[in-house]
């Protein structure tokens, strides 16, 4: 699908996640105009988005509206991620650049630069972003902090609405010691635009084959490091250091 199809449904789905959703305005009358109101305003929502923990714990959606708002964010989620196959502006790329620690190591600082090509990251790359961009609105945020071991792979991803909110966050963490063989876990959490409040979350662990197998079978989970679920894009862009000028 090309940049302008897709965007073309961004907009559509993106309105709060709520204008283009059949059945549900009238399954919940006045509220869903409410809520496309107040998803345009993204600092009535917290920094923070809370987490569902343990972290093997899933969430079902509440009723039949929440299915729905979710089955549509899977589908937003799709077309936003699919950005990332097209070249160019859609993609912006930055650093946050460590300094020398201990062993092959580097500390975290909050210096951030712009990575022009996705082959020259710099030797000192703490964490890589990738913002994913249409017309001004940042739609996604992909964080990945560098193993200096190179025993785990931790990803955390946002995707934002037009307005900028969070509706959706994907925790991935990739090991090899713990369980009996290379483990893949993965917790995909749904936000409603408007206030934030949690519609759903999904856990799975996988093998090297995709297969799911039950966490019970891991003797300890070394690398569920701390994170933040952040409320909105421009949270993030605060915590985070990244720019913010250019974005909405």
């Amino acid at each position: 699908m090309g940049l302008k199809v897709a965007a073309s449904h961004l907009v559509c789905l993106s309105v709060a996640l709520l204008a283009c959703r059949p059945g549900v305005d009238q399954e919940r009358g006045s509220a869903a105009s409410s809520s496309v109101t107040l998803a345009k305003q993204p600092q009535a929502r917290p920094d923070t988005l809370p987490h569902v923990t343990p972290e093997t714990l899933a969430v079902a959606p509440r009723d039949s509206a929440a299915i729905t708002l979710v089955s549509q964010t899977e589908s937003y989620r799709a077309l936003a991620e699919s950005m990332l196959a097209v070249p160019g502006k859609a993609v912006r790329l930055f650093a946050r650049l460590g300094r020398e620690g201990e062993g092959e190591c580097v500390e975290r600082t909050d210096s951030i630069v712009a990575v022009a090509n996705p082959k020259d990251w710099p030797d000192n790359t703490e964490t890589s972003y990738v913002l994913w961009v249409d017309h001004g609105h940042v739609l996604g945020l992909y964080e990945s902090p560098v193993s200096c071991s190179g025993d785990w792979n931790n990803t955390y991803t946002h995707v934002f609405d037009t307005a900028g909110n969070t509706v959706s966050f994907e925790r991935f963490s990739g090991f090899f010691n713990g369980c009996p063989f290379t483990a893949h876990e993965t917790s995909t959490y749904y936000f409603e635009p408007a206030s934030g409040a949690l519609l759903a979350k999904k856990y799975l662990m996988t093998d090297p084959k995709n297969k799911p197998f039950s966490p019970s079978r891991c003797e300890e989970f070394l690398y569920r490091h701390d994170y933040s679920i952040f409320s909105n894009w421009q949270s993030a862009a605060k915590a985070l250091h990244l720019p913010i000028t250019g974005y909405q």
